[in-house]
């Protein structure tokens, strides 16, 4: 589908695209003009509290929607989350609903709209089916900018809502300049009494919020279209592995499990013993060697080598001290490189969710993400014949140096496209739990 011509096509849309649909669905001139003058009529020249009140609700009902999309992010909108809270009968119940209802209103303003341009803009014109005609003309009309294209639809969309605000905003200060017969008056703000045509104002005035959710589906679309923009070739995200819903949408969306990073933990005491480790081959990282760590870790580590120095030598959260290169006996060119970090600010590893997507910071393969911060982090990187040895002989060396007191358990995160760490790790630490990163190509 990807490569016919009737496929739509993806970065159409940026932020202001996606939020110009809500608005223009809200219509605020509509319900002014329209709807506002029924709400006079039920409710008297209290409408103003009623909208404020109504105002209230609309907003928790955003802040809920809002707090459902973090959770279930899905163009199915409030759909969705009906049929995760309640179950899929009555979602597909309210769905159909749902759509009736938009048929019969939008239908109605059809009507409403034709007989408003027969009567009132051509004067009447006693015509067989003219006001048919004139709903029909105008329904092509609506449709037509959707039908060209997105980008030309959300252009219209913007000038028509322009001049909707420019024409709000004059009636406004117009009415703010003048006032009534008596000036301005708190009465709007008074309570009109406790009739049942007060409860129907209210509903009017929720329906004349109805639209701001209208962006919801696109949001999605918006955020491939920023990547893109920004150069991006690949995007990523990681999620718990137990979050269905999140991790269904993005499969959904052309993402694909590329790995998972496993969290490991190991108690120091149950560390083998290496005798004669002073005799060992192990020193600071050097400038000169991050050519050779940019090799080594080729799959595992995430930034470009021509970035790594910078990132090791000026990182603001640890010393490139705590950096350890194991060297070959014979010369001086690295066989490994491990980073153990002690910061007693920093979490217990004991303590933090193994499940939840946290890259961990220090760990190779997280280099230039958002990371938690889990003390007594060890991480590993070496040539493949050296893992096992070197690795031991390092993880060795980082704990002797731990030397502040406040590591009771060592961290670890390798991802699982690395078998040749994964066995060292298994050797030496215990599984916690694991997270799956996704990813997409643009």
């Amino acid at each position: 589908m990807a490569n016919s011509r009737q496929a739509l096509r993806r970065g159409q849309l940026g932020l202001f695209g996606v939020i110009m649909p809500g608005l223009a669905q809200v219509a605020p001139a509509f319900n002014l003009f329209f709807t506002t003058g029924v709400m006079v009529a039920l409710a008297g020249a209290s409408a103003p509290l009623i909208f404020l009140i109504s105002m209230v609700g609309m907003g928790a009902t955003a802040s809920s929607l809002a707090q459902f999309a973090g959770v279930y992010p899905s163009a199915g909108s409030f759909i969705t989350y009906i049929t995760k809270a309640i179950g899929t009968k009555v979602a597909t119940a309210i769905g159909v609903i749902t759509i009736l209802g938009y048929i019969i209103a939008f239908g109605g303003i059809y009507i409403f709209v034709g007989q408003y341009i027969v009567q009132n803009v051509l004067g009447d014109p006693h015509i067989w089916g003219i006001t048919q005609i004139v709903t029909i003309l105008y329904g092509a009309l609506v449709v037509a900018p959707v039908v060209v294209g997105l980008k030309f639809g959300v252009r219209v969309t913007v000038a028509l809502y322009v001049f909707e605000v420019v024409l709000l905003l004059a009636l406004s200060l117009t009415i703010l300049a003048r006032g009534g017969a008596n000036g301005l008056s708190a009465t709007p703000f008074h309570w009109p009494g406790g009739s049942k045509d007060v409860l129907l104002a209210f509903s009017l005035a929720v329906l004349a919020f109805g639209g701001f959710e209208a962006a919801a589906p696109l949001l999605f679309e918006a955020a491939l279209k920023s990547a893109k923009d920004r150069g991006m070739t690949k995007l990523f995200t990681a999620y718990r592995r137990d979050w269905d819903a999140v991790l269904q949408f993005f499969a959904d969306n052309g993402f694909a499990k590329a790995r998972d990073m496993i969290n490991y933990w190991a108690d120091p005491l149950d560390l083998p013993t290496i005798a004669n480790r002073s005799n060992l081959p192990i020193s600071r990282l050097r400038r000169e060697d991050v050519p050779a760590l940019a090799e080594m870790g080729k799959g595992v580590i995430r930034l470009p080598a021509d970035k790594l120095e910078q990132y090791f030598f000026s990182n603001p959260y640890y010393p490139v001290e705590a950096m350890l290169v194991m060297r070959g006996r014979d010369r001086d060119e690295p066989v490994a490189v491990a980073i153990g970090l002690e910061v007693a600010t920093w979490a217990d590893v004991k303590k933090v969710d193994p499940l939840a997507p946290c890259f961990r910071m220090g760990a190779f393969g997280t280099e230039g993400l958002n990371t938690k911060r889990v003390n007594g982090l060890f991480s590993l990187v070496a040539k493949p014949e050296h893992t096992i040895a070197a690795g031991l002989g390092l993880l060795s060396e980082a704990t002797q140096e731990m030397t502040e007191g406040t590591v009771e358990a060592l961290a670890a995160q390798c991802p699982s496209d690395a078998p040749q760490l994964l066995n060292f790790y298994h050797r030496y630490f215990k599984e916690q739990g694991r997270f799956p990163v996704l990813e997409r190509t643009l």
